[in-house]
């Protein structure tokens, strides 16, 4: 079955779509190659669209195209950053035995917000010879 005929099957008859998927039998690297693989592939396609939408607006605005260079790479180190820390602090948390509920919503937006800062600052710090005349 497709996604898109499964993704349908979900929300318009959730109780005969999950009758159906507890039916089925298939390996893991089936279910990777079929689910996983592409929908992991949508928030990358998606981040690449929006920080060049704001790379170009950069440039747009200000005429110089390394401030949109500047920006669409920090927001995408930006989006990275938040990606592993939205995956990397539960798990810690829950070897370290807490309760991810409870502290990973403050620290992974400690982290992406940090490194935002870090990210942007700092690559404008590393291009302030293109901006200096």
């Amino acid at each position: 079955m497709d996604l898109v005929a499964r993704a349908k099957g979900l929300i318009l008859d959730p109780r005969a779509e999950w009758w159906t998927i507890a039916g089925e039998r298939t390996s893991p690297a089936s279910l990777i190659a079929s689910y996983v693989a592409i929908l992991a592939t949508i928030p990358a396609v998606c981040g690449f669209i929006g920080t060049s939408i704001v790379g170009i607006a950069g440039y747009l605005w200000k005429g110089d195209l390394h401030l949109g260079i500047i920006v669409a790479a920090a927001m995408l180190l930006n989006m990275i950053a938040a990606a592993l820390s939205g995956v990397l602090v539960p798990f810690t948390l829950r070897a370290l035995r807490i309760d991810p509920a409870l502290a990973s919503g403050i620290l992974v937006t400690t982290v992406t917000d940090v490194a935002g800062f870090f990210f942007f600052l700092g690559l404008a710090a590393l291009a302030v010879k293109w901006f200096v005349r």
